[in-house]
């Protein structure tokens, strides 16, 4: 028979066989560690391409809403003291930017010189739209030009799409709308 100090040893042994040296765990939690860190950095990568994306779009949408609320309350030029009669946004397909101007009426038709002309330029962006104009019409705020813009990031191609109905509502559609604009 055994004596007790021999099954001792025997049941130690077969213990720490079973176990994990600190060096085996702590290898085991640096790989945890790595492999969280690439994870979280992939990802902060895309919301940050989205976040640009949508700061574009929310850009543009203020911009649309404001030229329409200067063609409603009709804006005038300080300088030459014309009166708008319609406010545009022209867009240039594929372009990171866009124009802001107001043309006066001249007379009694709305031909003048544009006034008040900007250029706003979108960060990692392009704008695409099929008629590469939206303009409003002085007193009424109605529409004439485009009825769906995209904003499309020039960096892994998501976009975003914002639609311009006839009777003058801007709407930022959910992500993923790829459809007509109502």
């Amino acid at each position: 028979m055994y004596k007790k100090s021999q099954m001792f040893k025997v049941k130690c042994q077969m213990c720490s066989k079973r176990s994990f040296s600190l060096i085996e765990l702590l290898i085991v939690i640096a790989i945890i560690a790595i492999m969280t860190a690439v994870l979280f950095a992939g990802n902060q990568n895309e919301n940050k391409i989205q976040n640009e994306v949508d700061a574009a779009t929310r850009q543009l949408a203020v911009d649309l809403r404001s030229i329409q609320n200067d063609a409603l309350n009709g804006k005038q030029d300080i300088i030459s003291g014309n009166i708008a009669c319609q406010a545009n946004l022209v867009l240039v397909n594929g372009n990171p930017n866009y124009k802001i101007n107001y043309t006066p009426i001249s007379g009694a038709t709305c031909t003048g010189t544009p006034f008040g002309e900007r250029t706003v330029n979108l960060q990692n962006a392009k704008i695409s739209s099929p008629n590469g104009e939206v303009s409003f019409s002085a007193p009424s705020g109605t529409v004439n030009g485009a009825n769906k813009i995209t904003v499309k990031s020039t960096i892994d191609g998501t976009t975003d799409t914002i639609c311009v109905n006839s009777s003058g509502n801007i709407t930022e559609m959910p992500k993923g709308f790829s459809g007509n604009c109502p």
